[in-house]
């Protein structure tokens, strides 16, 4: 028995593998893994270094621009030892091998795509082939100060810099060098700026629009695909909340950064403005992402939550955007317990209901949507939503009616709740497990139907 690999519990690390012993009674990790953990977030997550970033593409293009100095040596040494060339060919390469020995191998690769995608997006700034590639080598060669020169100015009483030329044939031979060399790069480069580009134009060929969503005028657009945009900057300002924090965590966000486009749109003071626009597609992802707001924010914000993505809908997709009756029903509060129990009935009948409450409609519309775009919605959602002060009061609310049971540590600690054995089997929740120091909590998601059926005990309570 290999009693020297146990810790005083007699465990061994429980990382797949591993077989130090835990570090002690309370732990079920090794030092070496809970120093890991600790550190990176995960005890099989190495640390990263500045090495690491380089990614395939910059090593590709270290390459690129070393063999591009090899190229440019072994020139000039051919030439040197009396193989036959053009004088022209000789002094590029010179010139090359000065560039690649004293610049970044990135910076090269910037520069030289930045011209081709100037030249793709706005032709007219080069009047010719030969204009494009002399500004191309010029650029190229003035990153070394090597392609400068500097003189006394009498009159200026001061050293002026100049650039200092060389023969049009040695300029045209120097593009060569760089076209040559970077040719596929630029055409990769060139072919993705367009597609972003005709994005981008699809999305700016809009019909723009001012939405009522919970009593505040959205900023809106149809573009001729059909894609509906709002702006977000709008809501926030609705909120009373920091519109440049919730962009730079859009645009931090890999999902909801992939979908931003720039629109441009009338602002308030009836000037063009560049917008910041989400597909309606993404209200939901957004929203719920807006956390630690005060009570008076909350109700607002979970009016928006609950609105936000059939009213753009609506407005735009469904031809509703001059009935009167229709969006009236949108600036009229409702009850959100009453569109849970509407959603639920929904889903048992499996199809949409004709509600007698024509007001009722695009709020359980609303919520339906909202529940699809997420599957299920945490217990702090759900309270806030039917008007719990908490999730703590709703889990006591709940624990109290033999619904849900709480789960405890070894040392007595709370390691969140799970559905008691009669509610587990019903459809109501959906539970994550997860591990961090040692302790496994539980983390209780609710379904539409749970949503539903806990808004109608809090109806009965109530009532």
């Amino acid at each position: 028995m290999n009693h020297h690999r146990h810790g005083p519990s007699g465990r061994l690390c429980s990382v797949p593998g591993c077989t130090a012993s835990a570090r002690n009674d309370h732990s079920h990790l090794c030092e070496a893994h809970r120093q890991r953990q600790r550190r990176h977030g995960h005890v099989r997550q190495r640390g990263i270094i500045d090495k690491d970033t380089t990614g395939q593409l910059a090593v590709a293009l270290h390459q690129l621009h070393a063999l591009l100095g090899d190229r440019a040596r072994q020139s000039v040494a051919d030439a040197r030892s009396g193989r036959p060339g053009s004088k022209w060919e000789r002094i590029a390469g010179q010139e090359v091998a000065k560039v690649v020995e004293v610049t970044d191998a990135l910076d090269c690769a910037a520069l030289v795509a930045g011209l081709f995608l100037l030249r793709d997006e706005e032709p007219g700034q080069f009047v010719s082939e030969d204009g494009f590639r002399f500004q191309l080598a010029r650029l190229f060669r003035a990153q070394t100060d090597l392609a400068f020169g500097s003189y006394w100015d009498q009159e200026a009483g001061k050293v002026k810099t100049v650039y200092r030329d060389l023969a049009p044939r040695t300029t045209a031979a120097l593009a060569r060098w760089v076209v040559d060399a970077y040719a596929r790069l630029v055409g990769h480069v060139v072919a993705w700026d367009r597609q972003e580009r005709t994005r981008q134009a699809e999305a700016t060929a809009t019909t723009n629009a001012l939405v009522t969503i919970a009593d505040t005028q959205v900023p809106a657009a149809v573009t001729q695909e059909g894609k509906v945009y709002f702006s977000p900057k709008a809501i926030c300002e609705s909120l009373g909340i920091d519109w440049s924090s919730q962009r730079a965590k859009i645009m931090t966000d890999a999902v909801l950064s992939s979908t931003v486009v720039e629109i441009t749109m009338v602002a308030q003071d009836g000037k063009q403005r560049l917008m910041t626009m989400l597909p309606k597609e993404m209200a939901p992802g957004w929203l719920f992402t807006i956390k630690k707001v005060s009570p008076e924010v909350q109700d607002k914000l979970n009016r928006f939550r609950l609105e936000c993505f059939v009213a753009l809908d609506t407005w735009f997709n469904k031809g509703l955007r001059n009935d009167d009756e229709v969006m009236e029903a949108y600036r009229v509060p409702q009850s959100y317990k009453e569109a849970l129990l509407a959603l639920v009935a929904a889903e048992e009948e499996k199809e949409r209901l004709v509600l007698e409450n024509q007001k009722l409609l695009p709020k359980a519309d609303a919520w339906t949507r909202l529940c699809d775009a997420d599957g299920a919605i945490t217990s702090s959602v759900l309270a806030s939503t039917i008007g719990v002060r908490s999730a703590q009061a709703l889990h006591t609310f709940l624990h109290e009616r033999g619904i849900i049971r709480p789960m405890r540590t070894r040392a007595g600690k709370n390691a969140g709740w799970l559905p008691t054995a009669a509610y587990s089997e019903k459809g109501y929740h959906r539970t994550t497990t997860e591990e961090h120091g040692g302790i496994v909590r539980h983390h209780t998601r609710w379904t539409p139907a749970g949503a539903a059926f806990i808004a109608e005990l809090m109806k009965a309570k109530e009532a």
